[in-house]
């Protein structure tokens, strides 16, 4: 295994494929569920008249997903929520990477406006309100603080006293979407691009410290959205669209998930840590 700049740092350029989608490209993807160890897939739901399902989000309860679809009609995103058996599908509105309130009573979102913003609404879809600028919207698993992408830093946000502190010394080249709370909310796992030209790393960071020079914990990495397991110990994520196990107190390789097909991506842990919804274009 290489090592790197700190503990744990390992690089993956011999697995990849392509990191993120090419320029204009459009995955005809609809959302599956796996089991936590990669076995009994199965389709979870795929929409009419939408493609490029992804950036699957369990409801705290694990009854229900949120995730995004791109109209084939306006090529506009919007937000869907569907009950964990696949029934109940219902469209929330326009918006990409939506997530859920600690309890469950309300979803935020990124806008899909001419610049980038977040609005959180209640789950009934009234009471819409506009936050402030960034993408890629995360709730603290306590519910008071909301972690934003602003483009080249990550910032964490007070939701009662609105005070903001950005968490990434002097920013970075850039912040991709789909970080995630450890579960205890002390730390996000993030992909950035540290400067141009350089390879994506993920780094781990500290939600109560300021302007941190994150040492990577992998790199020419990430395609997507991260996913802490709900005990904390390990994250799952996707590369050149395979999906991948960190664990993250070993000193040891990724592990490629068995058993994948077609091109795979935005993993996420359900809260038990049984199951593992995914968006995928595999043909069953």
């Amino acid at each position: 295994m290489k090592r790197g700049l700190s503990r744990g740092v390992v690089a993956i350029a011999a697995l990849a494929l392509s990191a993120s989608l090419a320029a204009g490209e459009t995955l005809a993807t609809a959302i599956y569920l796996m089991d936590a160890d990669g076995g009994n897939v199965r389709k979870l739901i795929d929409v009419e008249d939408y493609t490029f399902l992804r950036a699957p989000n369990w409801s705290p309860d694990g009854n229900h997903l949120l995730f995004s679809a791109e109209s084939t009609t306006t090529g506009l995103r919007e937000c869907f929520v569907v009950s964990a058996d696949g029934t109940g599908l219902r469209k929330i509105g326009q918006g990409d990477q939506p997530d859920w309130s600690p309890d469950g009573k309300q979803i935020v979102y990124q806008e899909q406006s001419g610049q980038s913003g977040i609005a959180v609404q209640n789950f009934d879809g009234k009471g819409t309100s506009r936050l402030g600028d960034g993408f890629s919207p995360r709730w603290s698993p306590d519910g008071r603080s909301l972690a934003v992408c602003t483009g080249n830093n990550v910032q964490v946000r007070d939701m009662i006293s609105g005070e903001q502190r950005a968490l990434l010394a002097d920013g970075v080249y850039g912040v991709f979407k789909g970080m995630d709370w450890s579960p205890d909310g002390k730390h996000l796992a993030v992909a950035i691009r540290p400067q141009q030209g350089a390879k994506r790393e993920l780094v781990i960071l500290d939600t109560d410290k300021e302007s941190q020079q994150a040492a990577p914990r992998l790199q020419n990495a990430m395609g997507g959205q991260i996913s802490y397991s709900p005990d904390g110990k390990r994250v799952v994520f996707a590369n050149g669209y395979l999906m991948y196990f960190l664990e993250l107190d070993k000193d040891e390789w990724p592990r490629l998930i068995p058993g994948q097909r077609g091109k795979n991506m935005h993993p996420a842990y359900s809260p038990d840590g049984k199951t593992i919804a995914f968006a995928s274009d595999r043909e069953e």
